[in-house]
């Protein structure tokens, strides 16, 4: 990692990204052309949360983290500790049990959730509830600090043919 005006940027994880939305753009341009396609892309993503969030899911870039290069949407390209949380939390879920998250700030551990939460509703037909200490920390338009403007951000980024009619 270099630092770039008090910024710690990794240039070698962006040119991931940039290849990244590379893949996301010709697999989307495929699909949207080949029903069989779409129908196993679906498949893989509701057999693979990973899989959703590394193909389908966006988050809004970080400018401590990423360079003025990169655009403001980047896809969520799951680094390790939050594929394992991915894997804990969908574990969690769908067994109905308690699980304790160590965190620390820019983890993006909210995103993680909402996002799996969002699979979870467009593949396995789940329902949530999310509070926190603040109705505008839940919902509050135009607020990207609130979880359902992040929920709205990252359902405008998906094809239309994955979401339920």
């Amino acid at each position: 990692m270099e630092e770039v005006k008090g910024q710690f940027v990794d240039l070698v994880y962006e040119a991931k990204l940039v290849d990244n939305l590379r893949e996301r753009a010709m697999l989307l341009w495929h699909a949207d052309n080949d029903p069989i396609l779409r129908a196993c892309i679906i498949r893989k993503c509701k057999e693979d949360p990973k899989y959703f969030f590394d193909t389908f899911l966006y988050t809004v870039k970080n400018s401590i983290f990423f360079s003025d290069l990169m655009p403001t949407n980047i896809p969520f390209k799951l680094f390790d500790y939050q594929e394992e949380m991915v894997d804990t939390l969908w574990y969690a879920i769908t067994r109905q049990r308690n699980v304790f998250i160590e965190k620390s700030r820019q983890m993006s551990v909210t995103w993680v959730v909402l996002g799996l939460y969002l699979y979870g509703f467009l593949f396995h037909n789940h329902r949530y509830l999310i509070i926190s200490r603040t109705a505008n920390e839940v919902d509050h338009r135009g607020d990207m600090k609130s979880c359902f403007e992040r929920l709205r951000y990252m359902i405008s980024l998906l094809p239309n043919w994955i979401l339920p009619e």
